[in-house]
Parts: structure tokens; C-alpha cells; sequence
């Protein structure tokens, strides 16, 4: 992969790119296919600007494959800009010239968790602090809202707030 990567560039995309090849890179190296007829590389700009100019490159990123032997000749070049560059197409790029099927692993997201593991704590917080005068809990109107914001605003549960206020008005 040739990428600009360094801050005073400002390449978004190269990031996003960076990401990507990392999770490819990382998903063969602890696969149990993991051999040595595969290389990931990864050249820098601002590091390596003249073998930019020797593969007359003028941006970034840009993913190659050299072949594996025989003299050395123009690598072949993944067209980003009609396949993009997720993880998935990477391997399956590489896939195509090198019969190496590299299967991908991506790491866990736990944002998910910790957002539950919050609304646990803000819940269980607010339990404690109105130990004293759990009242609250016996109101309709307040679980009827709880249902409607829980929900997303689906029909049962903006039908049943309308059930409320009918019974109250």
C-alpha cells in the first residue's frame, strides 16, 4: 500500500485506507493458511517519496501486487475508484492474482456494550439516589413515555400513550 499518512497531509481517505489494509494484513497474518508466499507493505510518502517517483505515483493511497517472481515488471493496480477499498474487496483483490483466500477478521466493537453498561449505571444511579420515594415508578404517564422514546415511536407504543391521555382527559 502507498499512502501519505503523516498529519501535515490531511488525507482522510488514507486513513480510512491505513484501517482497512490493517485488518487484511493482521486477518492473514493470524490465519492458519499464514505462510510466507504472501507480503504486506505499507510505504509512506514523506518516508519513501522516491519510490513514489520510480512507480510514477502522484497519490495516495494506492494498493500494488508485485508478483512473486520473475523479472521484475509493472504491478498491477487495485482501482479504488471502481471497487473502493474495504477489507472484503482487498482480499478478494488479492484473491484474484495469488489464489490466497485470505478470510476477514475484523475487530470487536464494543461500543454497543459499553452503551448498555451506561444506561445501566445512569439508571441504577437514579434508583439510588430516589431510594427514599420510588413513587415514580407507579406513575403511567412516565412509563408511557419510557415506552415511546424506548421504542422508537412504533405503533403500539404511540397507540398506547394515546390510550393514556384519552383515560385522563
Amino acid at each position: 500500500m502507498m499512502t501519505a499518512l503523516s498529519p501535515q497531509r490531511q488525507c482522510s481517505i488514507c486513513r480510512q485506507a491505513n484501517d482497512e489494509f490493517q485488518i487484511v494484513a493482521n486477518s492473514w497474518r493470524y490465519s492458519p493458511q499464514f505462510s510466507s508466499k504472501l507480503f504486506f507493505g505499507l510505504i509512506d510518502y514523506d518516508e519513501g517519496s522516491d519510490i513514489f517517483q520510480s512507480l510514477q505515483l502522484n497519490s495516495a493511497p494506492v494498493f500494488l501486487y508485485f508478483s512473486e517472481k520473475g523479472k521484475p515488471k509493472t504491478p498491477e493496480q487495485m482501482d479504488i475508484q471502481r471497487v473502493g477499498f474495504g477489507a472484503d474487496t482487498i482480499a478478494r483483490w488479492i484473491a484474484e492474482r495469488t489464489d490466497i483466500q485470505i478470510r476477514v477478521i475484523r475487530p470487536p466493537n464494543y461500543s454497543g456494550t459499553l452503551a448498555l453498561l451506561i444506561l445501566f449505571a445512569l439508571i441504577g444511579a437514579l434508583l439510588y439516589m430516589r431510594r427514599n420515594n420510588l413513587d415514580f415508578l407507579y406513575n403511567r404517564t412516565s412509563w408511557g413515555l419510557a415506552a415511546l422514546v424506548g421504542s422508537g415511536g412504533t405503533y403500539h407504543s404511540s397507540r398506547f400513550i394515546h390510550l393514556l391521555l384519552l383515560k385522563y382527559n
